[in-house]
């Protein structure tokens, strides 16, 4: 599926201009798929239909860059900081379907499925097929900062 072009209403409005996203998930629903993965006009990997893209390669969690036409979720934000924290270099670069087809692991993310391992895409398998350690050690670290931020606000609260 393309994305909109760029002249068209920017993705980083949320808005009820989701006519792509609803379209790209039907397709992948239709082909067995669990999300559907989107493409901007230049034919870079930009997005899922309803999360945001990472692959790893050689160690790095890279994902799609804003000016790839993506609305930068709050789980992706926050990934920056967890793998800082983990010493997991996270960063923006410009995909292709190539990268993620070759991807040693790859993972969606979004504020209510957290942090997603994707084995396959399609009937290819990435990686090993199965969630692998970097995928592993990002969704642990966003857990537990997620845990201590609710365990903070919550005594903030009851104060």
């Amino acid at each position: 599926m393309v994305r909109n072009h760029p002249g068209s209403v920017s993705p980083l409005i949320k808005s009820n201009n989701l006519l792509n996203n609803a379209l790209a998930m039907q397709q992948a629903a239709r082909c067995g798929g669990f999300e559907g993965v989107m493409r901007n006009y230049r034919g870079e990997l930009a997005e899922c239909t309803q999360s945001n893209l990472f692959i790893v390669k050689s160690g790095a969690a890279l994902t799609p860059p804003i000016d790839a036409g993506l609305l930068p979720g709050i789980t992706r934000e926050f990934l920056f900081e967890i793998g800082a924290e983990a010493a997991i270099p996270v960063r923006e670069a410009v995909l292709k379907d190539t990268d993620l087809l070759g991807a040693d692991e790859a993972f969606l993310t979004s504020s209510t499925r957290e942090v997603v391992p994707i084995v396959q895409v399609d009937d290819r398998r990435i990686g090993a097929g199965v969630p692998g350690p970097i995928t592993r050690r990002l969704l642990q670290g966003f857990r537990r900062q997620a845990h201590t931020l609710t365990q903070a606000q919550n005594a903030e609260l009851r104060s």
